[in-house]
């Protein structure tokens, strides 16, 4: 018989009066027992470059492994690996098995850079988009995009001329320590220009009477808060940084 198995053996020589059974205990190994040398999780949410690396000892003969019920082989490190719970199974000479599972986790996806812009917006005005990473963090590879087919890889890109078509939600992407990060998102409006026409047009005032002028805003969005008189008459207006100033005729201008 072969080492470690068993069975009955049966002499029948002629020196022999009868039969002689031979019977071959099978050994007794120690219980395989499976450590885990090291296991490293994915570097980034989603890959499959885990690593697990195990050791065993007891059994009977030489030990070989296996991961995931795939074919069994020396080797005791196992790479490749995505976020999951391993099963490792080592196996001896005479077949028996120990198995030992080892979970891989994947780290959380980073948070995206945090946009900023400058404010208010108007038609003409030029849009300057920045994107901020967290303090002690690497953020490379940026990827935005935006209304009106706008994309860009810089960082902080700038959209010159904007008009009200730029208005609408603005996404930005990046890695962040090399991984990539979820998207983030930012509603910009851009608003309209208002509009003004003086009302009389053309005003007529006898010399040492008033007459009230109406600026007559239109347009834009929300209320009006700035107006601005400006020409050779502004001087005889009661208060040019008001919709409706009093004119004192004092003769002619614009």
């Amino acid at each position: 018989f072969a080492d470690g198995e068993t069975g009955t053996w049966t002499d029948l020589g002629c020196a022999v009066d009868g039969p002689v059974v031979l019977n071959v205990p099978a050994p007794t190994p120690a219980p395989i027992f499976i450590t885990v040398v090291s296991s490293t999780d994915p570097s980034c949410n989603g890959d499959s470059d885990g690593i697990i690396q195990v050791s065993a000892t007891g059994g009977y003969g030489a030990l070989q492994y296996s991961i995931n019920g795939g074919p069994y082989g020396a080797l005791t490190t196992f790479t490749g690996l995505p976020a999951a719970t391993h099963t490792i199974s080592v196996i001896d000479e005479i077949g028996c098995v120990q198995t030992l599972d080892v979970p891989l986790t994947d780290p959380a996806i980073p948070a995206p850079p945090t946009i900023g812009f400058n404010t208010p917006l108007c038609v003409g005005d030029d849009l300057n988009l920045t994107a901020t990473a967290g303090g002690g963090v690497t953020a490379t590879n940026f990827s935005w995009s935006g209304p009106n087919g706008f994309t860009s890889t810089l960082q902080n890109p700038t959209i010159t001329n904007i008009t009200t078509a730029n208005s609408g939600t603005y996404s930005i992407s990046a890695d962040i320590n090399g991984c990539p990060s979820s998207t983030g998102t930012l509603d910009i409006t851009v608003r309209p220009n208002p509009s003004a026409s003086i009302i009389p047009d053309p005003a007529s005032v006898c010399d040492g009477s008033s007459i009230t002028l109406d600026g007559n805003p239109s347009g834009g969005t929300g209320t009006y808060v700035v107006h601005d008189w400006t020409g050779a008459g502004s001087g005889n207006l009661d208060d040019p940084a008001i919709q409706t100033p009093d004119f004192t005729g004092a003769g002619t201008g614009t």
